[in-house]
């Protein structure tokens, strides 16, 4: 049995979101993130109007906007590790993204990506 575009697409998006989820290392957190919405939106881009793309279009929009909190959780955290003196000179460091506008507008500080 082949797999669609569509299927194969769809299921690549999602592996890239999962693995982004579950990433612990605070320094690869923002490159999954970053891979994972770039994958989300090109599928999004190929998505027509039948109902099986029209669920997808919706678990696209649920995933990004999960990503969206995670990137803010993640913010959050490295900020206040900031103000209570805990963070190094390293890399992780600095605040690898952020939001700048709406979610396909998110800026990254070179480096990472």
């Amino acid at each position: 049995m082949s797999v669609s575009a569509f299927e194969f697409q769809a299921e690549q998006w999602k592996q890239l979101y999962e693995a982004a989820m579950i990433e612990l290392n605070p320094i690869q957190l923002p490159l999954r993130i970053e891979t994972a919405r770039r994958a989300m939106l090109a599928g999004q881009k190929q998505l027509g109007s039948s109902p099986a793309e029209i669920t997808e279009r919706r678990q696209l929009a649920d995933a990004m906007r999960m990503l969206q909190m995670l990137l803010k959780i993640e913010i959050t955290t490295v900020e206040k590790k900031a103000d209570y003196g805990l963070m190094g000179s390293g890399p992780e460091s600095k605040r690898p993204c952020w939001t700048g506008g709406p979610e396909n507008s998110w800026t990254c500080y070179s480096g990472v990506l």
